[in-house]
C-alpha cells in the first residue's frame, strides 16, 4: 500500500475539513462572516478600537443579521473599506464552528487602496506580507478566526495563482 507524499496528506486533510465544515455550514444560518482580502504579496488588516477584542488585528467582517452570509459580506465590504466587489470574485472558504463565523477570501489588485470607513471602530488598513501576517496569527495578535483556520487560510490565498481581477470597485 503505497502512501502519498507528506504535502499531500495535508493538501487533503485540508480539503476534507472544509467540505465537512461546509456541509455543517449549509445546514445551519451564520451569525458572523469575515472577509480576508489579500493580493500577491500579502494580506490587508486593521487594528480594532472597540472593546470587544481590542487591539487585535482583523479582517473586515460583522454579523449577519439574519441575511444570508455572502448577502452580508458583501455588505461589510462596502461598510468597511468602501469596495464593491463581483459576486465571482468573493470566495467562500469555511464556516469556524467555534464563532459560527463564515470566512470568504477577496483577492484584490496589488495598488487597491481600503478605505477607513469606521475610523472610531479600527484603524487604517495595512498590508502585511503572508509571513508577517502567518507570525501575527500565531502570535495571538489577530482576532480568534484567523487563528483557529489559519492553515485553510494560508493554503487558498498563497498556493492558488489566480490573476486578479479589476472587477473590485470603489
Amino acid at each position: 500500500m503505497s502512501r502519498l507524499p507528506d504535502e499531500s496528506n495535508v493538501a487533503n486533510k485540508i480539503l476534507i475539513k472544509a467540505l465537512k465544515n461546509e456541509i455543517k455550514r449549509r445546514v445551519t444560518q451564520a451569525k458572523f462572516i469575515m472577509i480576508i482580502i489579500h493580493d500577491r504579496d500579502g494580506v490587508r488588516m486593521s487594528l480594532r478600537y472597540g472593546e470587544v477584542m481590542k487591539n487585535m488585528w482583523q479582517s473586515p467582517g460583522g454579523k449577519t443579521d439574519g441575511e444570508p452570509s455572502i448577502e452580508a459580506a458583501f455588505r461589510e465590504l462596502k461598510e468597511e473599506i468602501g469596495l464593491v466587489a463581483e459576486p465571482e470574485d468573493l470566495k467562500f472558504l469555511i464556516n469556524d464552528l467555534n464563532y459560527n463565523c463564515d470566512v470568504y477570501t477577496l483577492k484584490v489588485h496589488p495598488n487597491t487602496e481600503l478605505d477607513l470607513m469606521e475610523p472610531d471602530k479600527n484603524g487604517e488598513w495595512e498590508k502585511f506580507s503572508f509571513e508577517a501576517y502567518e507570525r501575527m496569527v500565531r502570535e495571538g495578535h489577530t482576532t480568534p478566526t484567523h487563528t483557529t483556520c489559519i492553515e485553510l487560510i494560508l493554503h487558498r490565498i498563497k498556493s492558488q495563482p489566480q490573476s486578479p481581477k479589476q472587477k473590485a470597485n470603489k
